[in-house]
């Protein structure tokens, strides 16, 4: 079972390289959170466990998920935080890791106050994004 949570560690940072680093996934959101919620369904089924058991020898399939969001979500951060073309620019940090922050800011609609506001404060250009 060892190997393969460390190869669920190692899954993370991976796909973040060759997936997730290129193009916006935002509006995709739902359709990640279905396969996460179907992946994780499966993985306490009893039927699916057994045939892991079988044929792979992973034994506590239901550990994998969280490892591999465990090692996904903190390799995106440290990337979009350390090394991303933009992490100069001024602007709210937690904007600049995840849209979901200013997604609850602007929930009644009021997008342009909350851009009004970090322009006073961050200046003529603020980081709004991971791509802005």
């Amino acid at each position: 079972m060892g190997l393969w949570l460390a190869f669920a560690l190692c899954l993370g940072p991976l796909t973040h390289y060759i997936y997730f680093i290129k193009d916006e996934h935002h509006l995709r959101a739902p359709l990640y959170f279905r396969i996460f919620i179907v992946t994780a369904a499966l993985s306490y089924s009893p039927p699916v466990r057994a045939l892991l058991w079988r044929v792979l020898g992973v034994d506590r399939p239901h550990m994998l998920l969280p490892i591999y969001l465990v090692s996904l979500f903190p390799s995106i951060a440290s990337y979009r935080l350390l090394f991303h073309p933009l992490r100069d620019f001024p602007g709210p940090r937690l904007v600049a890791v995840s849209k979901l922050w200013q997604s609850w800011l602007c929930r009644t609609g009021q997008n342009y106050r909350v851009l009004g506001e970090w322009a006073e404060k961050y200046g003529e250009f603020v980081r709004t994004g991971k791509r802005s």
